[in-house]
């Protein structure tokens, strides 16, 4: 059923899985069960919904373009150590309701153009943005510009603030990395993964 509201909708079913999935981990964890990791991909377009099969094996689901990029995303998830990532066409629908954090420009298996995605981080905060998501954006920016040093700093600040930020340790990674084996000149920041 259509609905005007749907990103939202998603977004706030993958926090309630998230915080569903955490109280199940620690009843595993009590249990001597090893944990199950669940991670979520969102985006929004346009898909085929409806009864698809035969007689021997008959399915509701959807099926599309938007559904294999929210798959992708899904497994994004492992790179960055997140649990929910948005693209830009669903934050865009929910930035003014929850906390987002613009997290990079990837370019997927099997989809030509770079899509920027995002992290679900939870509901807005009343009193305003935490302060690291400000040092992130920065050294975001920064990566972005090939200052890899300013990047460093401003990455090892989020550290300081959000002690084992796993995106951000791989963004420190990766300025290690490029300062001393810089991209090629025609580099737009883009994060290519050749697995799924």
């Amino acid at each position: 059923v259509p609905l005007s509201d749907h990103a939202l909708r998603a977004c706030g079913a993958a926090l309630e899985m998230e915080k569903t999935m955490t109280a199940l981990q620690e009843n595993w964890r009590i249990q001597g069960l090893p944990p199950l990791v669940a991670r979520i991909g969102v985006h929004s377009g346009s898909v085929v919904a409806g009864n698809v099969g035969s007689r021997e094996r008959f399915n509701y689901t959807v099926l599309g373009d938007t559904v294999n990029l929210a798959s992708r995303l899904e497994g994004v998830n492992k790179v960055y150590g997140t649990r929910i990532l948005l693209s830009e066409d669903t934050c865009k629908y929910v930035r003014d309701r929850f906390l987002v954090r613009e997290l990079d420009l990837v370019q997927v298996k099997g989809r030509g153009q770079p899509v920027t995605i995002y992290e679900l981080l939870g509901d807005a905060p009343p009193d305003g943005n935490p302060p690291w998501l400000k040092h992130f954006a920065a050294g975001l920016e920064a990566y972005r510009q090939r200052q890899w040093e300013e990047a460093a700093q401003a990455f090892n600040e989020v550290l300081h603030l959000k002690p084992q930020d796993r995106p951000t340790q791989v963004f420190l990674g990766r300025c290690r990395f490029f300062a001393t084996a810089p991209p090629p000149e025609n580099w737009r920041g883009v994060f290519v993964l050749e697995a799924k």
